[in-house]
């Protein structure tokens, strides 16, 4: 956030950084719930699958906070 803002007070990055992550967990939230609305016609390694790709992109929005 640093790098893409400038310098800001550190109270503001958090700040920033807190909204960042709320939106990709509402995203994250969306996606889920559209997958288990989607999930009854569906067999179970289509949705492992799915579930895996949500599990890596949480995990890269915790790298990018990790590197902040």
């Amino acid at each position: 956030l640093v790098a893409a803002v400038g310098q800001v007070g550190d109270a503001r990055l958090l700040v920033m950084a807190s909204l960042l992550v709320a939106d990709e967990l509402s995203e994250i939230y969306t996606e889920l719930d559209n997958l288990r609305d989607d999930q009854r016609g569906r067999t179970p390694s289509l949705v492992a699958s799915d579930l895996d790709r949500l599990a890596k992109r949480i995990e890269n929005i915790a790298e990018r906070l990790e590197t902040s």
